[in-house]
Formats: structure tokens, C-alpha cells, sequence
């Protein structure tokens, strides 16, 4: 019987199924692990009824990485098979955690190594930024077994997530191989500053990287002037014939209006 992974210095619950194959019930004796103090028994029903079933419940604590094995001991008063013996598998493995900058689609930031550097940006901008256009943080558990990440913290003047990076209560796990991203916006926070720094700071569980800081830079860009495309506007009145369109005063035109 396979326990798969557990992460070592927790305490893990697993789940075994025990059947009665026959038409009268099953009562059980006395159910133990041998050979490991870290499988142990939950908890145990006392009788599995006539063709049902009942569930077995075993904790797995690993204390170190490595293999763990043992072997579940059931007696009962199945007549035929008094003592029911099954070795027992498992491995203890370490959270492992990667913060990673990511840059996809139209995203114009440099990233370098922990760092990434923001595409210069107007004190004013009117146009909103293209979300998908942003660099991301990738955290991702590499191991395993899953990570806790217990803080997220975004420090600087200009800088912030988008949409709600709060954390739930009690830390956002982070299953085994997958990851979750969040992109960061640079919008200057005065006009008195050209350059901006920040960062964030995360901790984990993860045994590689209990705490770790990515950086961020972002600088002010020169405001450009206006531009505009200019056309003869035509209309043809019901019945009537094309007239021309005159603007008589001065319109502020909002871009890409």
C-alpha cells in the first residue's frame, strides 16, 4: 500500500478501505503498525459489516526525507485469514518553493534574475495599462509536497498588485507542481521622483527559501505630445444631399477617442 508523499514534520492523514467479502460481518481484534513509529493508527472500526465497508484511518509524520516502510497488522475473526499483513510505503520530501518574474505577450519589462525593471511611464497616464501586458511573479512548489506561503508583502511608492493579492487566513497552499502568479502595476507616485524602487518579501515553509525578496524598478517617462488624425467628416441628410461637418469651437478629444 502506496502513502505516496508526506511532508516531513507534519502529520499527514490517510485513508485505507477495509471490505468484508462475505455475508456475515467481520469483527476486528486489534489493528497496530510494526516497523515505524512514523505510520501510525488514527483511529480503527471495531467491525466491518455483512459485504460492506469500513474505513481505516493512519497518520503519516515522516521526520526526515527518505523512504519510510512498516506494516499494518489486522486480526480479526475472518476464519481463514486471522491476521491480515500489508507492508506499507511512503516518503517523507521537503516543500521547495521558485519566485520567478515572468514577462508574456506585449510585456516590455527587463527582468534579470530576481529583478525586473519597469518600461519607462508617464507621470499622467489617461489610457489604462494592458493587464496582460505586465510582468508577473510566479510562485511555484517544485517539490513533492506543497508549500505554505504564510506573508506576501509589496513595499514601494509607485508599485502594487492587481486585483486582491491578500492572503487567506492561515496562508495560501500552493499544491505540489502548480503554481499561482500575480502581476504588478508601475504607475509613478509623484512628479518630484524620476526613479522608483520596491519590493517583495514572501516566507513559506519551504525548506529552500523560508523567506525571499524580488525586486522591482520603475522610472518616470517624459510626457509626449498629442497626436491626432484628422479627416473630412461627410454627411448624407435623408432625402438630401452630402453635407460637410464644421466644428465650430475648439473639443478636447480623449484618447483613442
Amino acid at each position: 500500500l502506496d502513502l505516496g508523499f508526506a511532508k516531513v514534520g507534519a502529520r499527514e492523514a490517510r485513508v485505507v478501505t477495509l471490505e468484508a467479502a462475505t455475508a456475515t460481518a467481520v469483527d476486528l481484534t486489534s489493528v497496530r503498525v510494526e516497523g515505524t513509529s512514523e505510520i501510525a493508527v488514527a483511529s480503527a472500526p471495531d467491525q466491518v459489516t455483512a459485504l460492506g465497508q469500513a474505513s481505516l484511518r493512519l497518520t503519516f509524520s515522516p521526520t526526515e526525507e527518505g523512504e519510510v516502510s512498516g506494516t499494518l497488522v489486522i486480526a480479526s475473526d475472518d476464519a481463514e485469514h486471522p491476521e491480515q499483513r500489508v507492508t506499507l510505503h511512503g516518503r517523507g520530501a521537503l516543500p521547495t518553493l521558485s519566485a520567478t518574474w515572468r514577462c508574456e505577450n506585449a510585456c516590455s519589462a527587463t527582468i534579470a534574475g530576481n529583478d525586473v525593471t519597469f518600461p519607462p511611464e508617464p507621470s499622467a497616464r489617461l489610457r489604462p495599462i494592458d493587464v496582460s501586458g505586465l510582468p508577473r511573479l510566479a510562485l511555484k512548489a517544485t517539490g513533492d509536497v506543497d508549500v505554505l506561503l504564510s506573508s506576501l508583502t509589496l513595499s514601494g511608492a509607485g508599485f502594487s498588485f492587481v486585483g486582491n493579492a491578500t492572503l487567506p487566513p492561515g496562508g495560501l497552499r500552493i499544491a505540489a507542481g502548480t503554481e499561482q502568479s500575480l502581476a504588478v502595476v508601475f504607475q509613478p507616485a509623484d512628479t518630484v521622483h524620476l526613479l522608483f524602487d520596491g519590493t517583495i518579501d514572501l516566507t513559506s515553509d519551504a525548506t529552500d527559501a523560508a523567506s525571499a525578496r524580488v525586486t522591482m524598478h520603475g522610472s518616470v517617462r517624459d510626457n509626449l505630445p498629442p497626436t491626432a488624425a484628422a479627416g473630412l467628416l461627410r454627411l448624407r441628410p435623408a432625402g438630401g444631399g452630402p453635407q460637410d461637418v464644421a466644428f465650430g469651437s475648439a473639443t478636447p478629444l480623449m484618447p483613442p477617442s
